[in-house]
C-alpha cells in the first residue's frame, strides 16, 4: 500500500514539474513576415509540411515551435519564387526551467519546443523576373550575395557557441549542413543572376 501511495506521488510530482516546464517560455510563437516589395504570399513550412502562411506580408503567423529549421516561401507577381531559411536557437530563459522542474522540466521543453525559438521577424527578398539594365542586375546580385554570407555567418557563430565549445558528431553534422546550404545558396544566385533577363 505505502508503495502503491509513493507512485502516486511521484507521477503527480513529474506532472506538476513537467507543467511548469512551460510556463515561461510556451510551445508556439507569433513570426513577423514580412518581403520587399510588400503584397507576397508566404508559406512556413517545416519537414516539407506546411504550417503556416501570411498572404499578403507583411503580416504575422502563429506557429509552433521545433528545433527544425523553419522555411519560408514567397511569391509574388512579376517576381520569382524566393525561400529563406530560419534556425531555432536556444532560449536563455528556459535554463530556468532546470530549476523549476529539474531535468524532467528541461526535458519537456526540449521535446516540446519550448527551450528554442525561431526569429521574431523574417524579411524575404523577392527576385525581380527581369531587370532593366546589367547594372540594376548586377547590383541586386551583389547586395543579396553579402546578404547571404552575413546571415550564414551569424547562424553558423551561433551554432558553434551551442556546442559549447567542444565539436562532436551532432555538432560537426550541423555546422557541415550550415557551409553546404550557404554554399548552395551562393550557387542558386549564380544561376538566377544569369538567367534573369535584362528588358529595358
Amino acid at each position: 500500500m505505502l508503495k502503491r501511495i509513493c507512485q502516486v506521488l511521484l507521477l503527480s510530482q513529474l506532472a506538476f514539474l513537467s507543467a511548469c516546464a512551460t510556463v515561461t517560455t510556451g510551445t508556439e510563437q507569433t513570426i513577423l513576415v514580412e518581403s520587399e516589395p510588400a503584397g507576397a504570399t508566404c508559406l512556413l513550412q517545416r519537414n516539407d509540411s506546411n504550417i503556416g502562411a501570411v498572404n499578403p506580408t507583411p503580416g504575422t503567423a502563429r506557429i509552433s515551435k521545433s528545433r527544425y529549421d523553419l522555411l519560408v516561401k514567397c511569391e509574388r507577381a512579376d517576381h520569382q519564387a524566393t525561400s529563406r531559411l530560419a534556425s531555432a536557437s536556444f532560449q536563455a530563459m528556459t535554463a530556468g526551467n532546470l530549476l523549476i522542474g529539474g531535468v524532467v522540466g528541461l526535458a519537456t521543453d526540449l521535446a516540446s519546443g519550448a527551450a528554442v525559438s525561431y526569429p521574431d521577424s523574417i524579411k524575404v527578398v523577392l527576385w525581380p523576373s527581369n531587370f532593366p539594365s546589367v547594372d540594376a542586375r548586377t547590383a541586386f546580385y551583389e547586395a543579396r550575395r553579402a546578404e547571404a554570407r552575413a546571415d550564414f555567418q551569424q547562424r553558423y557563430e551561433k551554432a558553434r557557441g551551442a556546442c559549447g565549445g567542444r565539436i562532436d558528431q551532432n555538432c560537426q553534422q550541423r555546422l557541415t549542413e550550415l557551409r553546404t546550404g550557404y554554399q548552395e545558396e551562393l550557387r542558386l544566385l549564380v544561376e538566377r543572376r544569369r538567367l534573369t533577363p535584362i528588358k529595358p
